[in-house]
């Protein structure tokens, strides 16, 4: 078996393109995520991924943060708020006024320098953190460029967080219940070639795991069935009539809090994948 580390950067991008629908760095992903920047400013967090990744990332005192995909500054702020500087990035144009507006209402703002790019563009000129973050956020087909982009903003280490099992848009169960074998589609791949590329390249990254209750939470059934749609989009008729089955079984109305959700407790999972920066004889 080839375990070298262009392998495994192949096997990325052949998985990544799987997954995409509009081609990341587009015009049409861009428009797609700055349609969302208002919800996405103002939408409650309930689940604990902030804070648990947060104590993984165990900032020091006076270290600065280079957050790329910081969106409307779901960590970027409160990074801020407990005394870290802050460079944020992100393609959407929506995103980063959204992030200027929660920082300045949480009275960060002038720990949080902005900036516009995106993974396919030039990152010359950004200014270096101490720590690198992609946080759910590296939209890239190009696993190669993609960390050397990460480690050359990093004057100490590198983060990076990906799915690992269900996620909040997708569900194991209603894979396999729509006729798909679920380690087709739920076993993290994406952690795999990502985890395989840095210890073939010479990089000894730590993988740690963010874990918490996974729950869809919605006013009607309607908006309940439409959200578990729009991430397990069947692809044939059959698929379909099997996906309004398992929903039609499994939703049900929450009456403590008056919405609809699943019958069944989910577990959402990300990996938290840490390295440090490789020091140039390493890098080679």
């Amino acid at each position: 078996m080839d375990c070298s580390p262009e392998y495994w950067a192949h096997a990325y991008t052949s998985i990544h393109r799987t997954y995409d629908k509009a081609a990341p760095g587009s015009e049409d992903s861009r428009a797609h995520w700055d349609s969302k920047a208002a919800s996405f400013a103002h939408k409650p967090t309930r689940s604990d991924y902030v804070h648990q990744l947060i104590e993984l990332m165990n900032l020091a005192p006076g270290e600065t943060l280079f957050d790329m995909g910081c969106g409307s500054g779901t960590l970027s702020v409160p990074v801020a708020e407990a005394g870290h500087d802050v460079i944020a990035v992100d393609f959407s144009s929506a995103m980063l006024r959204e992030l200027a507006q929660n920082a300045e209402e949480h009275g960060v703002a002038s720990r949080i320098q902005q900036f516009q790019r995106s993974w396919q563009e030039s990152w010359e000129g950004l200014p270096q953190g101490d720590v690198a973050l992609s946080s759910r956020s590296f939209v890239t087909s190009d696993l190669a460029d993609g960390i050397a982009k990460l480690e050359g903003q990093a004057t100490k280490r590198i983060i990076l967080t990906c799915g690992a099992g269900d996620l909040p848009y997708k569900d194991a169960r209603i894979f396999a219940a729509m006729g798909r074998p679920e380690e087709s589609f739920m076993r993290p791949v994406e952690l795999m070639t990502i985890a395989n590329y840095l210890w073939t390249s010479g990089r000894l990254p730590r993988i740690d795991y963010i874990e918490y209750p996974g729950v869809w939470h919605r006013p009607t059934k309607e908006a309940l069935v439409e959200t578990i749609y729009a991430g397990h989009e069947p692809q044939n008729t059959e698929e379909a009539e099997r996906l309004d089955a398992y929903l039609e079984k499994h939703i049900v109305l929450d009456e403590t809090h008056e919405r609809w959700t699943l019958d069944y407790p989910r577990q959402d999972r990300w990996a938290v994948i840490s390295w440090a920066k490789p020091t140039p004889f390493e890098a080679e």
